[in-house]
């Protein structure tokens, strides 16, 4: 947490020496049910504003990444309790909507040069030296429809075990291609967690524009041009997604995902002129 953003920094201006009073984290599985991390951050919410030493009523709620969707959930769920002690929403890179990469990933859809991409590089980060490089210079004596086979087969796993088993990783595909993955989820259970929690994605733009009318502000901090995968390793995989050249990212969730209701374009793009005629 201190490390992906200055909030010691800006705490320790603001509140002093004093300053961990002010700041609470909770922290959840990434692999779990969004309506489990939905009560537990309630209670959570709650205790603090019972019994933190500072006597503040007023909680400002700094999700970031995944922590997003957790959040989406939480004011859908509990919009009078979110008015009563949230003040704002500072969001650092969240996914609200997803990422379309992910339903790519979960359709089994790669760019034409996918299998370039898995063995110039990809490989050898995942497995490191020196065996990724060695495994690398064995898969360039196979023709590219035997990598791509290869890959579909490897990520078949990923996106059917993995991804459609585990309701927070179901929430990570766009609300506009959830039709294209809700067949590939077997479990009635995640199911029914996935359609709820879809359906509060749906909503969020009343749902913040209604907190908006009661106080709360919301802010979003995004980056923007960052190519899937380029910055950590770990995300590599997703730049051969048939959407990673076409979407604006910032290195693995959609632009529009983490700034919701704002407009867009590639970097070095023009946004084009739109008339409204009301």
């Amino acid at each position: 947490f201190y490390s992906s953003i200055p909030c010691k920094e800006i705490a320790l201006e603001k509140f002093g020496e004093n300053y961990e009073d002010y700041l609470y984290v909770f922290n959840y599985n990434a692999f779990s049910y969004t309506s489990k991390n939905v009560e537990a951050l309630h209670e959570f919410v709650e205790t603090i504003v019972a019994d933190n030493k500072v006597g503040a009523k007023d909680i400002v709620l700094v999700p970031m990444s995944m922590g997003a969707s957790v959040v989406t959930a939480y004011m859908d769920k509990y919009p009078t309790v979110a008015q009563n002690h949230i003040r704002r929403v500072v969001s650092i890179v969240g996914a609200w909507d997803g990422s379309d990469v992910v339903a790519d990933l979960l359709m089994r859809r790669y760019c034409e040069d996918s299998a370039d991409l898995f063995y110039n590089g990809l490989i050898a980060e995942l497995v490191g030296e020196p065996w990724g490089y060695l495994i690398n210079i064995v898969l360039r004596l196979f023709p590219k429809q035997v990598l791509r086979d290869f890959i579909d087969m490897a990520l078949q796993g990923i996106a059917t075990e993995m991804f459609c088993a585990t309701p927070s990783l179901c929430n990570l595909v766009p609300v506009d291609r959830y039709e294209e993955i809700e067949h590939l989820i077997k479990s009635d259970v995640v199911k029914a967690e996935a359609d709820k929690f879809q359906a509060a994605k749906k909503n969020l733009q009343n749902t913040m524009a209604s907190l908006e009318n009661e106080g709360v502000t919301f802010s979003f901090i995004s980056g923007y041009g960052l190519p899937f995968g380029a910055i950590t390793p770990d995300y590599q995989m997703f730049g051969f997604m048939k959407n990673a050249p076409l979407t604006n990212s910032d290195e693995i969730i959609n632009i529009d995902s983490t700034a919701p209701g704002t407009s867009f374009v590639a970097a070095g793009g023009i946004i084009p002129s739109v008339l409204i005629v009301a």
